[in-house]
């Protein structure tokens, strides 16, 4: 069991990623509750929330993609896809009761330790100061994409201000892509070459 200090000490998480959701899962087994996720979106997932290209998969065999205390063992292909990776990391916080201590729609924009009274000022997007005595940034890299000038029209789809469901967006944003892509790369092209077929090894 932990000790009373334990408990009265305050946990501030910055991201709902693998890494934040396994710090919320092995302190909710060492019996402390006294944490938060501060999520900036939604839904918890990380860049398996926000990354949802066509083709966005896993690039190791999806058995070892996963927590050593919540193995999986059913995923429907070996490099498993975008979708069922955000489903098993919802299936963890849901099965751990983690998903209370995320607060969604709060993204932290500062911190500022303070020595004097031993503790972190948290300022949110929002101009919420949130105090803590212990902070964690589990936030990833993926999920600010830096796009090539190449082709300069080839962008995201914009957001609409009607929520969509998330298929539409998923294939409105594919379509988008594509199509795009295929206008510059047409416009673009002045000159194509035929290289000959590769000899076969006798």
């Amino acid at each position: 069991m932990p000790d009373s200090g334990d408990q009265k000490r305050r946990i501030a998480i910055i991201g709902s990623g693998f890494s934040g959701l396994c710090l919320a899962i092995q302190l909710k087994k060492a019996g402390i509750e006294s944490f938060t996720i501060f999520e900036k979106s939604d839904r918890l997932g990380g860049t398996w929330r926000d990354n949802t290209y066509p083709g966005a998969a896993c690039d190791v065999p999806a058995f070892s993609y996963c927590f050593s205390f919540e193995q999986k063992t059913d995923w429907s292909r070996k490099w498993s896809p975008q979708a069922e990776i955000r489903d098993y990391m919802d299936h963890c916080a849901r099965k751990h009761d983690i998903v209370r201590h995320i607060r969604f729609g709060t993204e932290i924009t500062g911190a500022r330790f303070d020595e004097r009274e031993g503790v972190w000022h948290l300022r949110t997007a929002a101009d919420e100061e949130i105090t803590a005595e212990v902070l964690v940034s589990a936030v990833g890299q993926l999920n600010r994409p830096l796009l090539p000038n190449l082709l300069p029209d080839l962008k995201l789809a914009q957001s609409r201000d009607e929520p969509r469901p998330q298929k539409q967006a998923d294939q409105e944003r594919r379509e988008t892509r594509i199509g795009r892509a295929e206008r510059n790369v047409g416009e673009n092209v002045q000159h194509l070459e035929r290289f000959p077929e590769p000899v076969q090894r006798i």
